[in-house]
């Protein structure tokens, strides 16, 4: 009884057996159709009781254990014949090896070394700064790694990793695509030992300014800080400098040790003189109602590149710009004022003094047009010469003229320009007058004397007495005849 009951319990067990094998499951390669660069490994059970392993080429060893990848580009380029297998995290259960499929993928043929880059530069990194690591590696659809300080790794699809640096440690990256990695890079030491030292609001100042200097030194060690300026001791004790209302002399190289320890690198100070701002005015004559005023706010003598201008109305800001000019379209009596200008630096600290106020008021002309229309006489009006109303204003500072229709009010003085244009055109006007007289008198005189004229009279003088004597005489000698002349004389009156 007990041996016959022997077979048929080994061909239960047997059986057993065979429908285990018979319900094993199989994977199967699958290439998503709207994702030609994604491959994944399938099984008709619950994926999430699947742990995933690809084989290329028949090898035992997998090359990764995701239940997808991607055919990356990078590396080297081949046609490999790829297999996966799923195993079940419950029992251990692994499913059949898919059939092989061909495709063409690129892995690392030689292991390559990553290149990890840290920003700021690892020597000028303070405690509590944010610091940028970058592994450099060739290659698409690669995992980073990330080990700092405590050993423990930190994984990640981006190629940079922001952290903070705390203490001092050293830090290193690889690349990896699925188990095929590449090697580690070389260790990088953040957080310099030496101290530093930081200027604010900057290395670059005006007279007048205010400087304060820290040192880092400190917060490691606890040690007093000791501060130099051109290799001078200037203070010790304190963590911060700060120079007030500084001036030229100030300038110069600073630097912090720790006690005991070697000093920081310098920082250079440099202090210049602040500049004024110079507002100019155009036009810099007689302004009229309804012109356009240009401002122009001038700065030299400096090394800033770019300024920010501020333009002021009566000791009120009313316009800030990075233009240097501020047009007044259409200017009008709510115009006028005292105005200036100052400029700070765009990217900086530094600031210049407030210009000297320029004033700006308004001519008004006799006629109630706008510039440049005819005058009363029929003139060119206020833009072409200068009317009745007024005369130009001084450069830079244009004047307001009198009212319409009269002369200057009173208590307004005559600008010397005005008085020379008048002195000079009265000249002028007595000049042709004596000119002109002159001429008219000329020319007069020319015609009298052509009004005379030449005559000639012919005087018939007798002779009688005269006749009678020669006759005598000639009676006397002896000679007969008479005779009788007459003379003709050619008088000219």
């Amino acid at each position: 009884m007990e041996l016959s009951s022997l077979p048929l319990m080994l061909l239960l067990i047997s059986n057993i057996r065979s429908g285990q094998t018979q319900e094993r499951l199989k994977a199967a390669v699958i290439i998503e159709p709207d994702k030609h660069d994604t491959v994944r490994c399938e099984l008709p059970e619950d994926e999430d009781d699947w742990t995933y392993s690809w084989f290329k080429d028949g090898s035992s060893r997998p090359f990764s254990t995701d239940r997808e990848f991607s055919i990356s580009t990078g590396g080297s380029h081949g046609r490999y014949s790829i297999t996966c297998r799923g195993e079940r995290r419950s029992d251990g259960q692994k499913s059949e090896i898919s059939d092989a499929v061909t495709l063409t993928l690129s892995f690392f043929t030689e292991t390559p070394k990553a290149v990890l880059t840290v920003q700021p530069e690892p020597s000028q990194i303070l405690r509590g700064e944010t610091v940028t690591l970058s592994c450099d590696l060739q290659g698409e659809g690669l995992t980073y790694r990330w080990q700092c300080g405590d050993g423990r790794v930190h994984t990640s699809k981006e190629k940079e990793l922001k952290i903070t640096a705390e203490i001092r440690q050293k830090c290193r990256c690889n690349g990896c695509r699925g188990s095929d990695c590449s090697h580690w890079s070389d260790e990088v030491t953040l957080v310099s030992d030496k101290p530093r030292v930081t200027v604010k609001p900057q290395s670059l100042v005006f007279t007048g300014d205010t400087v304060t200097l820290s040192c880092d030194g400190r917060r490691s060690t606890g040690r007093g800080i000791i501060w130099y300026k051109d290799h001078q001791t200037i203070k010790s004790g304190d963590e911060t400098v700060t120079l007030r209302d500084v001036s030229v002399s100030d300038g110069g190289k600073y630097r912090c040790a720790v006690e005991g320890e070697t000093q920081a690198q310098s920082v250079t100070l440099t202090v210049r003189e602040r500049p004024k701002a110079v507002l100019r005015v155009q036009p810099d004559g007689r302004v009229f109602r309804g012109q356009t005023v240009t401002l122009t706010c001038d700065i030299q003598e400096t090394d800033v590149t770019s300024w920010t201008y501020s333009w002021n109305k009566d000791d009120s800001e009313i316009h800030v710009s990075r233009s240097q000019e501020y047009n007044i379209s259409s200017v009008s009596e709510s115009h006028t004022g005292n105005y200036s200008c100052s400029g700070r630096e765009t990217r900086g600290s530094r600031h210049t003094h407030t210009s000297d106020e320029v004033t700006l008021t308004l001519s008004v002309s006799s006629t109630s047009g706008p510039p440049g229309s005819p005058g009363p006489s029929g003139s060119p009006g206020p833009s072409g010469s200068p009317g009745p109303s007024g005369s130009p204003g001084t450069s830079g500072s244009p004047r307001t003229s009198g009212s319409p229709g009269t002369s200057e009010s009173p208590g307004t003085s005559v600008p010397p320009l005005a008085l020379l244009i008048a002195v000079t055109a009265g000249l002028s006007v007595l000049f042709l007058l004596i000119f002109f007289l002159v001429l008219l008198w000329r020319c007069k005189h020319n015609k009298d004397a052509d009004a005379v004229t030449s005559d000639v009279t012919y005087v018939d003088i007798d002779l009688k007495a005269v006749t009678q004597m020669k006759k005598n005489k000639k009676e006397n000698k002896g000679k007969a005849g008479e005779s009788s002349d007459t003379v003709y004389s050619k008088l000219k009156i």
